[in-house]
């Protein structure tokens, strides 16, 4: 594109994303040159039109909420950064008590505000967080579904010796058992794709099966579907607890025997506070090379396609612009 104008790839009706020309985001906030943006589950189940997705967002819209770029304007000009999606309004009660993500009025970039599957977009300046010396801007995309993981970690407490089950393991599950394992879990992932268990097992971030057995004081579940739960709390010692953050499915079957004869904690977690967020981006510098599949970014619809029908082995497909 000449100076002025920029592509995007434009999720124009459930299923169909078009190549598009925009002017260059103005207005109020800083400009980022999109470097990497990672494609998410939330992505996917947007683009196929799942009804809980239906309710909420709409086509036209502009994907992409895990984003890494370079800074156009402002004071950090060329700083490379990653992008926190989660805007929260800084007035309500949520947002008082230091809980923003579970803000009563927040918007999200990728959703409310045009996303990462354009080569530019414009936020507010308190949404960057830069990067960490010798970090390359594309990893600024693993920085949001890390955050994520980091907050289902706290809200699985103190796992320090002991057993731990993540279910599912696409990218949100290998970052939550590497930050489990990092805290002295021992971890264990269940995931039923057999390419994405090689995946998992290349990374040696835990131990890997396509089924569950034993018992476990803490599981998370990262599948969130129709029947993960209920798995999950039959696998799930006395005591222990559960913390749901996939979220595959609206509604989910559990048996209420397991959750009260057991005493089991069931939690949910979603996204993160600004703080984990930061805490997040400074992981970055630990985080291994694990491989992901990168991918140009105008193959945005054939990485939805197939992540939809399980052809990708890694927990995350990368589009770089």
């Amino acid at each position: 594109m000449g100076a002025g104008g920029m592509r995007a790839f434009v999720l124009e009706e459930y299923g169909r994303i078009e190549e598009r020309e925009f002017e260059e985001p103005r207005g109020e906030g800083v400009q980022v040159r999109v470097v990497c943006c990672g494609v998410c589950g939330s992505d996917v189940a947007v683009y196929l039109g799942k009804p809980g997705m239906r309710e909420r967002w709409r086509p036209p819209l502009i994907l992409g909420h895990e984003v890494g770029g370079v800074v156009e304007d402002g004071l950090e000009k060329g700083r490379a950064v990653a992008v926190n999606p989660l805007i929260e309004c800084g007035q309500c009660d949520q947002c008082a008590g230091g809980r923003e993500n579970l803000c009563r009025n927040r918007t999200h970039v990728g959703f409310h505000i045009p996303g990462g599957f354009a080569e530019r977009l414009r936020v507010p300046e308190r949404q960057l967080v830069p990067l960490p010396k010798g970090v390359e801007a594309w990893k600024g995309a693993l920085a949001e579904p890390l955050a994520v993981a980091v907050h289902a970690a706290q809200r699985a407490g103190d796992v320090r010796g002991r057993r731990v089950l993540v279910v599912g393991g696409g990218g949100i599950g290998a970052f939550v058992a590497w930050v489990l394992r990092r805290s002295g879990g021992k971890v264990a992932v269940v995931e039923a794709n057999e390419k994405r268990r090689l995946w998992l097992e290349e990374l040696g971030v835990a131990d890997v099966a396509g089924e569950a057995e034993g018992e476990f004081e803490v599981v998370v579940d990262s599948a969130g579907t129709g029947g993960s739960v209920d798995m999950c709390l039959s696998r799930c010692a006395p005591g222990g607890r559960v913390v749901v953050v996939g979220l595959g499915a609206s509604e989910a079957r559990l048996r209420l025997d397991h959750l009260v004869l057991g005493e089991v904690a069931l939690e949910g977690s979603y996204t993160y506070t600004r703080r984990v967020f930061e805490a997040a981006v400074g992981l970055l510098e630990e985080l291994p090379d694990w491989p992901w599949e990168r991918r140009p970014a105008k193959g945005a619809e054939e990485a939805l396609r197939d992540l939809a029908a399980g052809r990708v082995a890694a927990g995350r497909v990368l589009l770089t612009w």
